[in-house]
């Protein structure tokens, strides 16, 4: 999955990168050189997304996360926040559907 601005904040605030906390913590214990986390940039994201995404849901995951027109930038601008809770996706603390249909989209339709 290509790695852009969009994918790389949400990738952050979904926690499916370590946080600066954690590779804080581990390459504190890490015991050589080779055992400790690289920094985490758009390069290091996409690898580690590119690990943890089945090759099947790759494309699609992106278009979700980058689409414009009907992916996640419509609701989720750079000033909104998305986390997720009990399995659910929030848009600053709201559910995604109901932020989507506040927005006038319509889930499932083009």
């Amino acid at each position: 999955m290509a790695v852009d601005t969009h994918v790389f904040r949400y990738a952050i605030q979904l926690g499916w990168v370590p946080t600066a906390k954690q590779h804080e913590q581990h390459n504190a214990k890490a015991k050589s050189k080779d055992e400790k986390w690289p920094v985490l940039s758009r390069d290091t994201t996409y690898q580690h997304l590119d690990a943890m995404f089945p090759d099947r849901l790759k494309y699609s995951m992106h278009l979700i996360m980058t689409d414009t027109e009907r992916g996640l930038p419509t609701v989720c601008t750079a000033r909104d926040t998305l986390s997720l809770k009990n399995g659910k996706l929030f848009v600053n603390d709201k559910p995604l559907l109901e932020v989507a249909r506040d927005s006038g989209l319509k889930p499932g339709k083009r």
